[in-house]
């Protein structure tokens, strides 16, 4: 039996700007900050896994690399056992990411198909995503503040992982998921 688990990162906007030394790396595009979340999510877009906590500024692969489940995988992941990423990760024994174009090359057609492939399996991790943002929308604009004291920062992540749990029991109980706008 194989299992598939889909890898993404998210950023969920911030309503205020943090008021720590660190605020411009959590600053983003249009000059909003955010926080960058990873989601391990599997094929029925039920969440496994979460990692959160980085600004803006952190790239999905450096947040990746310091998951217990990367740093540990033999502890989570046994044969025929893997995540799917997007080129933004690099591959692992327990990572199968799309293949990155060289600037300047052609990508091989073999390759084309790969990531073609690749990418419809991994829209299931956009969806997850999606769906989790439509459901709960103080993800849309978290209305908390981070301040130097770390229960601030703290305190976002704990609303975060009980959103992620009422996430996975809606699917649980098969309960209609509507997306808000």
């Amino acid at each position: 039996m194989w299992l598939e688990l889909l890898t993404d990162g998210t950023l969920f906007p911030l309503a205020f700007e943090p008021e720590t030394d660190d605020a411009p790396d959590y600053k983003g595009r249009k000059h909003t900050y955010t926080l960058t979340v990873m989601i391990i999510c599997d094929c029925d877009q039920k969440i496994r896994y979460h990692h959160s906590g980085y600004p803006r500024s952190a790239h999905n692969n450096r947040v990746c690399r310091n998951m217990d489940l990367y740093q540990n995988s033999k502890n989570f992941f046994s044969k025929n056992e893997f995540n799917l990423g997007d080129s933004a990760f690099s591959n692992s024994p327990f990572m199968v990411s799309s293949f990155k174009k060289q600037s300047g090359e052609e990508i091989p057609e073999e390759h084309e198909r790969f990531n073609k492939l690749l990418s419809k399996v991994r829209m299931r991790s956009e969806h997850t995503i999606g769906i989790l943002k439509g459901c709960f929308p103080w993800l849309r604009s978290i209305r908390m503040k981070i301040t130097t004291k770390k229960r601030s920062l703290r305190r976002i992540l704990r609303l975060l992982d009980a959103t992620i749990i009422l996430h996975n029991m809606l699917l649980t109980f098969k309960e209609n998921i509507e997306i808000t706008d």
